[in-house]
């Protein structure tokens, strides 16, 4: 996008706000890769590598905006009158238009990668659902879909491309309408592919047998997309009540909230993995480690949760509620006439010995 001249944040608070931004999602991504690997018996996952992918891409749009930082306020510094043309006034121009086209892309990115990730956690919940697994589907295409409609509203944003990466050919009133067309459809489709991620598990997480008060922790821990959606929001509206009716939002200002929305969208894709951990370490202080002695499979251990099925007069099975897991077990469907009834046949250890419920 242009730029408007104006900006709305010093040099050093901008570079000083990227910087912990980094920093903050650095240690969240690492943290939860530890937490992931001490898990039992943890292979690398599809979600691993999605959150991977988003924190890479949100590295890559936060450094190139540090690294352009000075040429940003060089133009603006002239494009206010404080300096007057100097030697690489061009080249900082054209810098920070192909820094800035870019990084709107690393952005969607890093906000698509982790709902993926979200989707790819799910998939092993719904595994023999298929009446869960035609709406994952849904949501799924649905985000690839508004993914690329997204990159291609900005791309077309211009004329062509070569308007794109001239300073001062792509500001006509019609350009800069596109561009802010393209900011709030990008903002919009963020939103409902969010809400549509969190609202996906909510029947499951309600027949877990369990206390109410479980199911809320749980269901709060996979609603963390609800901080994505507040820093979109405050991201779109704080751009955009900075522009004017001819003119894109101030480049800084984009820079900013960017590098803001992008870390706390990371940090919320972690969440999920700590509480796993936490109540992992919290079992085992408690003395709920499977290597702890044999116990019947008729028995429910503490920290144990049922999922109820869906019918009535059926059998409720026992499940284990650490979600991590999941992939070590297996659910199936037995559909009859007039209900429903989940299967779990877990693998459990104790020496030699196998236990199935």
């Amino acid at each position: 996008m242009s730029s408007q001249s104006q900006n709305y944040v010093t040099e050093a608070s901008l570079q000083t706000t990227g910087i912990c931004m980094i920093v903050l999602a650095t240690v969240a991504f690492l943290a939860r890769c530890v937490a992931r690997a001490t898990a039992r018996r943890w292979q690398p996952q599809p979600e691993d590598i999605f959150v991977g992918l988003a924190w890479v891409c949100y590295l890559g749009m936060s450094i190139s905006y540090t690294a352009i930082l000075p040429a940003i306020y060089r133009v603006a510094a002239f494009e206010t009158g404080k300096i007057g043309p100097y030697a690489g006034l061009l080249s900082d121009a054209e810098t920070e238009i192909k820094v800035f086209f870019a990084n709107t892309t690393l952005l969607w990115a890093t906000l698509w990668s982790i709902k993926i990730a979200f989707l790819m956690l799910y998939r092993k919940l719904m595994n023999g659902l298929p009446h869960y697994l035609r709406w994952w589907w849904a949501i799924l295409v649905f985000c690839l879909v508004t993914f690329a409609v997204a990159i291609v509203t900005n791309v077309t944003s211009c004329a062509n491309m070569h308007q794109w990466f001239t300073p001062g050919l792509c500001e006509t009133h019609h350009d800069v309408e596109m561009q802010i067309m393209s900011l709030y459809y990008a903002y919009a489709v963020d939103v409902v592919t969010d809400l549509m991620i969190m609202i996906l598990p909510i029947q499951l997480i309600w027949n877990l047998q369990m206390k109410l008060w479980e199911k809320v922790g749980i269901g709060a821990t996979f609603a963390v997309g609800t901080l994505s959606i507040v820093a979109s929001t405050v991201r779109v509206v704080s751009i955009g009540s900075k522009s004017g009716n001819d003119s894109t939002p101030s480049s800084t200002w984009l820079a900013l909230w960017g590098m803001i929305e992008g870390a706390i969208v990371i940090v919320a894709a972690c969440i999920p993995e700590f509480a796993i951990f936490l109540r992992r370490k919290g079992m085992s202080r408690r003395g709920y480690a499977y290597e702890n002695g044999p116990s019947s499979g008729n028995s429910r251990r503490p920290g144990e949760v049922q999922l109820a099925t869906i019918g009535s007069g059926l059998r409720r099975t026992p499940l284990h509620s650490d979600w991590d897991t999941i992939s070590e077990s297996e659910e199936n469907i037995l559909r009859k006439p007039s209900a429903i009834a989940v299967v779990r046949t877990t693998n459990i250890d104790y020496g030699h010995r196998e236990e199935s419920l």
